[in-house]
């Protein structure tokens, strides 16, 4: 019986392998040396048969590509930011330094955090030392029922009473305080109206950013300096999903890219001519 085995097709000088471009020129089988696949399934790719991409093109195409997904990433990363629900944090601090006794400040503190438009009245925690080496106490305020707790040397929060200027001197009394100087009487005052005010806050925030206020002033009784932050931003989840999404979709695009450009011409774009 006659051997009818077709030996190897002769090979143009300038003959490479379909699938990764090394020189099979007077190579006498049909297995590349180098990636190892079969020459008759990925094809040869003679001098006649020129790619379909050069390296100048090809590296042109992939910045234009990158700049296209960089700029539609961006255009789509502003539509969904819009569409995607915004946490909304709230913050206000204020410190107050007594005028007339060395030491003496009160530190207020109002803290909210919301998925809503709407911002309730804040929680105020005042942080109270009477004077140089005192220990500090503490107040809480509560304006939704108008009420506060008071906590002494570090013990445990005491029951909820109705907040009024006089349970506001009560408390300085209990860290040390003469609840009837006048000086003292003018800074409980001071400090009763601006708990008050940083329960609520300075800035109204619908849309992702940041917000800031300050305000500050040196008159009798106190020296105040004061700060509010209003932030707005989507989940931070959010974000990180969309950016790998569109790293793995723009590493998808140069890959096919890359596999069009090492196609011959004639043939589609992840193949090359086969050898019969």
């Amino acid at each position: 019986m006659t051997d009818t085995a077709t030996p190897p097709p002769a090979l143009d000088a300038r003959a490479r392998c379909g699938k990764c471009d090394y020189n099979v020129t007077g190579l006498d089988s049909l297995t590349c040396p180098e990636c190892g696949s079969d020459l008759r399934r990925v094809g040869i790719i003679n001098a006649a048969e020129q790619r379909r991409l050069g390296r100048g093109p090809l590296i042109a195409a992939a910045v234009l590509f990158t700049f296209t997904v960089a700029l539609a990433g961006g255009l789509l990363a502003f539509v969904i930011e819009q569409s995607l629900p915004v946490v909304r944090t709230y913050d206000n601090t204020m410190t107050l330094k007594s005028l007339a006794v060395a030491g003496r400040r009160y530190t207020l503190e109002a803290h909210h955090e919301t998925w809503g438009d709407d911002v309730p009245p804040m929680e105020v925690t005042l942080s109270f030392y009477a004077a140089d080496g005192k220990p500090m106490e503490a107040m809480r305020y509560d304006p939704a029922t108008n009420t506060s707790r008071t906590s002494l040397g570090g013990a445990t929060w005491a029951p909820p009473q109705p907040f009024t200027l006089e349970a506001l001197l009560a408390f300085e009394k209990s860290a040390g305080v003469d609840d009837t100087d006048a000086t003292a009487i003018d800074e409980a005052k001071t400090v009763f109206e601006q708990m008050h005010s940083q329960s609520r806050t300075g800035h109204m925030i619908t849309f992702p950013g940041r917000a800031t206020g300050g305000m500050s002033s040196n008159n009798k009784p106190l020296s105040i300096n004061a700060t509010s932050v209003a932030v707005a931003d989507t989940p931070p989840y959010a974000t990180t999903a969309f950016v790998a999404l569109l790293v793995v979709l723009w590493l998808a695009g140069l890959r096919a890219l890359w596999r069009y450009s090492r196609a011959p011409r004639g043939t589609r774009g992840g193949e090359s001519a086969a050898v019969p």
